[in-house]
Parts: structure tokens; sequence; C-alpha cells
């Protein structure tokens, strides 16, 4: 019914502002609530978006199997309602989780796939933040010079979007 999705996402935004205040304990305890109640609904894609919260959760806190181990999930359940938008979010994600695990083979590849998903579908932001991934590749990796052309590339494309966070991660690895 409209009143139980009503209320399933009031859950889900309860837990994504508790996630923006830094309260990461109630955003968990919100969010997986709120998965709960999508698994119940049925409701795949809010289950799949719910995975995906909470990956975002366990990166950010350092648990990056568990982020992994969601992402893919999440992944697989986009995929199987045909939502390439949600798969292209997952597997963006799961770039950066791999990244940081030292997985730099994997998580280049993934971004490469993922940098020319975004550009082909013309979400820019998408696109800018795999180049800026793959401006960290390249800088661990010793190649300075395509890592400050990615990065660059990314600047220019969050300046053309008035996104002043995402012209610091891309300065970051620029820098």
């Amino acid at each position: 019914s409209s009143a139980r999705n009503a209320s399933i996402e009031v859950v889900r935004f309860s837990g994504m502002t508790a996630l923006f205040r830094a309260n990461m304990e109630k955003a968990n305890a919100e969010i997986e609530e709120a998965l709960s109640l999508f698994r119940t609904a049925h409701d795949l894609r809010g289950e799949a978006w719910a995975l995906q919260n909470l990956a975002w959760l366990a990166f950010i806190q350092g648990e990056y199997p568990i982020a992994e181990s969601r992402l893919e999930t999440s992944a697989a359940s986009f995929g199987e309602i045909g939502d390439w938008g949600g798969v292209s979010w997952a597997l963006g994600l799961l770039a950066w989780v791999r990244f940081v695990q030292g997985r730099m083979t994997e998580a280049r590849d993934l971004a490469v796939r993922m940098e020319q998903e975004a550009r082909e579908l013309g979400n820019r932001w998408a696109g800018a933040m795999m180049n800026v991934l793959l401006a960290n590749i390249s800088v661990w990796a010793g190649e300075l010079a395509a890592g400050r052309d990615q990065a660059r590339a990314a600047l220019e494309i969050f300046q053309g979007l008035n996104d002043p966070w995402g012209e610091v991660q891309a300065m970051s690895p620029l820098i």
C-alpha cells in the first residue's frame, strides 16, 4: 500500500538524515529497519537502495568487506529489476571500496568501465567521480602525469557543475 511505502521511506530518510549528521549508530539502525521493511514489502528496488546506503555507512566506517558484500548484492538486485542507474551507483562505490582495500587493478578496471558508462549516459557527476578515483589510482601507481590529467578533467567538470565538494575531491590527487 502507498501508506506503508511512505512510512518505509520516512524511516529510510530519517536514517539518511542521521548519516549526514554523523550519527552513525542511529543511521545504521534506521536504515537496517528500512531494509527489513522493504524486504517484508517485497520491494526489491527499496531493498537495493537500503543495502547501498548501508554499504556507504560500512565504507566510511572502514568496514570494507561488509561494504563490498552489500554493494555486490545491491548491484545484483538493481540489475535484476533493470535499474541501470542503481547498478552504476553500486559499482562506482564498489570501485572505491576496492581502491581503499589496495586492489588497484580491480578498482581501475571497474572505474574505467563506470566512467565510460557515466559518459555514455550523460552523468557528468558520476563520470567526474570516477575520474577522481582513476586519478588517485594513477598517483598511487606512480603514473603522475595520468593522475594529473584525470584530476584536471574531474575538476573542470565539477567546476562546471558548481560542485565545491567535488572540486575538493578532484584537487586532492591533483595536489
